[in-house]
């Protein structure tokens, strides 16, 4: 004879069953959409030039497929550390554009202009981004100018650090700067690039 409790037990384990299945079918749906958000974002750069198409590859096999893409590129929201990634179809030699968060002064736009290396404020927007062929001098780019802004290293040094590690990380090695962001959170880029410059 079967008793209350018996058939409570065989009802949840029904349930659970059908939950674990449902949860199972819409896995299999996010996993399918995906793969063909995947497979139309490769295919919208078939017939980019090599350098874009190649750092649009990257960013698709990293981050996934687009939020957005139309005739400029491809455009991710707030992926890994970047506020926004944009991959320029047009832009052969620095296709990769990436932003973060970052306080800029208007004091401080001298200096990221003699700095260079892709490195562009936006300090309207509190954004600051960086533009090359890889995520990885990206990387390094934005993390010097903090290291000027936070009083790490002058601007003459951050040039030298710059050329120094750049050349290292063509040959293969990495480094901390060329590996992700070493600072945290919304920053302030504050006037002291001003005193820094060097004509």
């Amino acid at each position: 004879m079967e008793t209350q409790g018996d058939s409570n037990f065989q009802i949840g384990w029904v349930m659970a069953l059908v939950l674990f299945l449902l949860a199972g079918s819409l896995y299999s749906g996010y996993r399918y959409k995906l793969a063909n958000d995947i497979r139309s974002a490769e295919e919208s750069i078939d017939g980019w030039a090599q350098a874009p198409r190649l750092a649009a590859g990257v960013m698709i096999e990293k981050y996934g497929p687009p939020d957005r893409s139309g005739p400029i590129g491809l455009v991710w929201f707030r992926r890994g550390p970047w506020k926004r990634i944009v991959v320029h179809q047009v832009d052969l030699n620095a296709p990769l554009e990436q932003v973060v968060d970052y306080d800029v002064k208007a004091q401080s736009l001298d200096g990221l202009r003699v700095f260079g290396h892709g490195v562009i404020a936006d300090p309207d927007n509190a954004e600051l981004s960086a533009q090359n062929d890889r995520e990885s001098k990206n990387f390094l780019a934005l993390n010097l100018v903090d290291e000027v802004a936070t009083g790490g290293i002058n601007l003459q040094q951050a040039q030298n650090v710059y050329d120094r590690t750049a050349d290292l990380a063509d040959s293969g090695k990495s480094s901390a700067y060329t590996q992700g962001l070493v600072f945290q959170g919304r920053q302030e880029l504050p006037s002291l690039w001003v005193k820094d410059l060097k004509y």
